[in-house]
């Protein structure tokens, strides 16, 4: 019988990555747009960030701010945002000392050398992390899908599941029953920083917590598991 595949699941921003991919792109994506009037470009990003600490304060949870970040892109074309997300990563290798978090890039490299395959499960979008999955030498991104419709025009709306707590579960399902191989997940890993990780991290035999989450270092300790 032939061996069960086994995985292992990143996390990315907090866990792999030191700051929040979508918040990052969206300061470069602001000044890129308005070009040589970068001022327009800070404000513009400002009025954006003072508009979701608001709704956090009010206690909007982060799969509503989440919703509302992607409602920005209405009416943008998805060749524009990926060209942008090229750019900007390229931009953050090159202007960034810390990009990553590298105890945890070791994890995932020792996992890819024992032939574990490696995914990417992130409440953040997929072309804002591809470059991150290519400087990994990751194939597959499990995140948020913006929908399009004809001619490539953003609707503003995700495609299901939005990969935040559960939906990261969900999207880790739909794609494990498009796999032609048998799946171990009681061998396989889970990486993540913060409580809404907990549904990701419960679902395999292996979960490693990424400290800096009190919440999450607390269900750890509980449990037993590991943590870095």
């Amino acid at each position: 019988m032939k061996d069960k595949r086994v995985y292992g699941f990143f996390d990315v921003d907090g866990t792999l990555v030191q700051f929040k991919t979508m918040l990052r792109f969206m300061w470069f994506y602001q000044i890129y747009l308005t070009r040589s009037y970068s001022w327009l470009g800070q404000l513009r990003y400002g009025l954006f960030r003072l508009h979701l600490k608001f709704l956090e304060k009010i206690g909007k949870n982060r799969s509503y701010l989440n919703y509302c970040y992607y409602r920005y892109f209405k009416r943008h074309r998805l060749k524009t945002v990926e060209h942008v997300a090229t750019v900007w990563f390229r931009w953050e290798l090159r202007n960034r000392n810390t990009v990553f978090h590298h105890h945890v890039v070791k994890e995932l490299q020792r996992l890819q050398q024992q032939k574990v395959k490696v995914v990417l499960v992130s409440g953040s979008f997929t072309s804002c992390l591809k470059g991150v999955a290519k400087y990994l030498g990751v194939d597959t991104i499990l995140a948020s899908r913006l929908e399009t419709e004809e001619g490539g025009i953003l609707t503003g709306k995700l495609l299901p599941p939005q990969t935040i707590g559960a939906g990261k579960v969900r999207a880790i399902h739909d794609f494990l029953c498009q796999e032609s191989e048998s799946v171990d997940l009681s061998d396989s890993f889970a990486y993540g920083d913060h409580i809404s990780d907990l549904p990701m991290l419960e679902l395999v035999g292996h979960p490693i917590v990424v400290r800096g989450d009190h919440q999450l270092e607390q269900q750890a300790l509980s449990r037993q598991w590991a943590m870095i």
